[in-house]
Formats: C-alpha cells, sequence, structure tokens
C-alpha cells in the first residue's frame, strides 16, 4: 500500500472541495464530507484553510438563534472573485478583450482597432487599453491571474517566434504584447492559435457542446483549421496542426521553393479572392459579398464554383483523415458559402466519405477567440489552483 505525505494529502484534499464547491455549487461541511468521502475533521480542516486563502466563501451564514437550534447550516461556495483571467484575440489592426472572473462570468468585453502603425506605440495603446478594460470592470492588476492571448499562426516552441502568419502585422509579431505584460506587471500569460481557441470556445459553449470529435474550419482573411480529438484540442509536434493553407489540392500546384503563404491559402483566402477579384472585374471595391449579393453575383458564378470546389475538396480530405462527428464552418467567407452551398458540400461529401459529419456555423461569432482564450486559462488556473496566492 502507498502511503501519501501528509501535506501532499492535504492538497489533494483541498483540491478537491475547491473543485467540488466549483462544479456543484454552495454546500455546508457535512454536504462535503458525504459528497467527496472524507471525515468531517478533514473537511472541516480544510476548509478554514482555503477560507483563510480567500479561495472559497461563506455563502449563506445563519443567524445565531438558528445555528443554536441546529435548523441551518453554514453553506460555502468557490470565491469566483478570488481572480480574474483576461483574454485578448489579435487581429490584423482589430484587438478585441474581455474580462472574466475565475468562474467564467464575463465582466466586461471591449474592442477596437489599432491607430499606431510602430510596433512599440502599438504595445503602448494595448496596454492602455488592457489598464483601461480593467479600471472600467473594477478589477484591481493584483487580481489578475492570467492573461489569455489568440494570434493567427503559431508560437513555435524551439524558437519562441510567431510563425505561419503571414497576414499578421509585422509590427505585432516583432513586439510582442504577452512579453510587453510579463515584464512591465510581471503576469503571467499563454499565447495560442485563434482558430485553436475559437474551437475550443465551440465545445465548451457554443454548437460542439455535445460532440467529441470536431473540425473547425476558419475561411476569412486567411484560411485554418483547428481539430478537436477525444474531446481534445490536438495541436502537434510544433504546434502546426490544422494549418491547412499549407494542403496541396492538386500536383498542378506544387512549388519548388516553400513559401510561408501555403498553396490553398493562396487559393482560399478572402484577402487573395479579392485581389483576384478586383484584377479581373478592374473595380478596386470588389470584395467577397459580391459574390453572394447583388446584380453582379451572376458575373461571379464560375469563379464563386471553383472557391467552394476547392473548399469542399479540402472537407474531403479532412474528414478522410480524422472522421470527425462534427464540421464547424466558420469565418466571414466560410460562413457564406456554408449558407449558400450547403446541400453542395453535404452531397461532395456523400460522394467521396464513408461517414458523413454534420456541417454547421459556429454559435458564438466573434466572441469565439476571446471565450476560447479564457476557456484556456481558467483551464491552467483550474488544474493548479493551490493555496499559493
Amino acid at each position: 500500500m502507498m502511503v501519501g505525505k501528509p501535506e501532499i494529502l492535504g492538497e489533494m484534499n483541498k483540491k478537491l472541495i475547491l473543485d467540488h464547491l466549483r462544479k456543484c455549487g454552495p454546500q455546508s461541511r457535512a454536504d462535503l464530507s458525504r459528497n467527496l468521502g472524507m471525515s468531517f475533521p478533514t473537511v472541516s480542516t480544510n476548509v478554514e484553510a482555503l477560507l483563510e486563502n480567500e479561495l472559497i466563501a461563506v455563502i449563506d451564514a445563519p443567524d445565531a438563534a438558528d445555528f443554536a437550534a441546529g435548523r441551518r447550516p453554514i453553506l460555502f461556495g468557490y470565491n469566483a472573485d478570488w481572480g480574474y483571467v483576461v483574454s485578448m484575440d489579435m487581429g490584423r489592426s482589430r484587438i478585441r478583450m474581455m474580462v472574466l472572473n475565475v468562474a467564467g462570468d464575463v465582466v466586461k468585453t471591449v474592442g477596437f482597432k489599432l491607430k499606431s502603425s510602430n510596433g512599440l506605440d502599438m504595445l503602448e495603446e494595448i496596454d492602455r487599453a488592457f489598464l483601461s478594460l480593467l479600471s472600467d470592470a473594477s478589477v484591481p492588476l493584483e487580481k489578475v491571474r492570467f492573461v489569455s492571448i489568440g494570434m493567427p499562426g503559431i508560437l513555435d516552441p524551439n524558437t519562441n517566434r510567431l510563425e505561419l502568419a503571414p497576414f499578421l502585422n509585422e509590427a505585432l509579431r516583432a513586439n510582442r504584447i504577452d512579453q510587453h505584460l510579463e515584464r512591465k506587471y510581471g503576469l503571467r500569460t499563454t499565447t495560442e492559435n485563434s482558430v485553436n481557441l475559437a474551437a475550443i470556445a465551440e465545445k465548451w459553449q457554443g454548437a460542439g457542446v455535445e460532440y467529441s470529435d470536431i473540425v473547425y474550419v476558419d475561411l476569412a482573411v486567411g484560411i485554418g483549421s483547428a481539430l478537436i480529438l477525444g474531446g481534445e484540442l490536438v495541436t502537434g509536434h510544433n504546434g502546426a496542426a490544422g494549418e491547412i493553407g499549407y494542403m496541396l489540392p492538386g500536383i498542378a500546384f506544387r512549388r519548388k521553393v516553400y513559401d510561408e503563404e501555403g498553396v490553398l491559402e493562396k487559393i482560399l483566402s478572402a484577402s487573395e479572392i479579392e485581389r483576384r477579384m478586383v484584377m479581373q472585374s478592374q473595380h478596386p471595391g470588389a470584395n467577397t459579398r459580391d459574390l453572394f449579393e447583388g446584380e453582379g453575383a451572376q458575373f461571379w458564378e464560375p469563379y464563386l464554383e471553383d472557391i467552394r470546389s476547392y473548399l469542399a475538396m479540402t472537407l474531403v480530405n479532412l474528414v478522410a483523415v480524422l472522421n470527425p462527428e462534427l464540421v464547424i464552418v466558420g469565418g466571414g467567407l466560410g460562413k457564406a458559402l456554408l449558407r449558400h452551398d450547403r446541400a453542395y458540400f453535404t452531397e461532395f461529401l456523400r460522394a467521396h466519405v464513408p461517414y458523413v459529419p454534420k456541417l454547421v456555423e459556429p454559435l458564438l461569432d466573434e466572441n469565439a477567440a476571446l471565450l476560447g482564450a479564457a476557456a484556456y486559462a481558467l483551464r491552467l488556473i483550474h488544474d493548479e489552483q493551490t493555496l499559493t496566492r
């Protein structure tokens, strides 16, 4: 029989009590003892320690008469105001931020377009917005437990550089906000691919709640995907799993030299499509909305057929390799294509793979990456939450 050290067992018991209160709501000492199979004295000792460190709080205390008569026990609950998480979604020029308590309740959300073009000025602009968000939400800086940031591309674990993000503002790539916040305020940060975070959010609160094997495809300025298999995010050896912009849609597209903008991204990203539309129509205002709306939509039908064919082939390849239950198609262009041609994509899949997943749009839209970033940080906090403050 393996015997644990008392201090380790004590930390495990505190963690069990904390997780139970967070998931199940307020409980009395007797409830905790019964539900967790701990002795009453063990529960009492650990509850006192958790109270002292403000990780839990008294939710309902009976008055002296009730307590003396044994009518109502004291109820304890998870202290959601013990700390806060700030999530950020970094676009090419638009930044969105959200602050949540450690129970996952959203306190405030803001979005703004960067005015600066210089890297250091950008950092200061984002820094000011970060402090303003905390002030407006009445959250002290010292209560921020984590800042979780979503960005295009990946943070290469070997070089610690942002890679595979051809459309990312170069100033943001060279001047990373996570490093700035760590240096200036001593904050803990984490950075993850924004499409991965959107997939996490959809699994947490959106279209993927009831599914375990999910592919999230994002077709907007660029193209990317995220893979959730067995309920867990899959990132691959270098963190580049899901970078479908590098898929080769046919032998005719092979290259002799690598380029950060992949072949499929060159074909399907909204920015490249709009560039080709402008060249073909000689109309400087042409954009992807013209493919679906207005009198000019008929003119673009042959062009739209090429776009949906390449996306359909991409979906077939993903489904053939991963066998997901659900495919979520997001991003402005991705959602427009699915709405316009859902039957086409479904039939295309039926003709090429034995098991056709459900095709849906995301439910969380522009908040997806923010909520996913928050969920990512909250999981880290809850997995390691101890008496250390």
